[in-house]
């Protein structure tokens, strides 16, 4: 790694497993979903998996 800031968000994975509550999988996605640098551009990409 050279320390270079990029453009490209981090990718999330958000792993969905039996029991979990549509809320707590929502808070996830929200949280980083809307994180931005202070030039707008988004921090990360959540992504869910099963």
């Amino acid at each position: 790694m050279t320390g270079a800031p990029t453009n490209k968000p981090h990718k999330l994975a958000v792993l969905v497993r039996h029991g979990v509550l549509p809320m707590e999988l929502g808070l996830v996605h929200q949280l980083f979903g809307n994180a931005r640098t202070p030039s707008g551009t988004p921090l990360y990409q959540p992504l869910t998996c099963a």
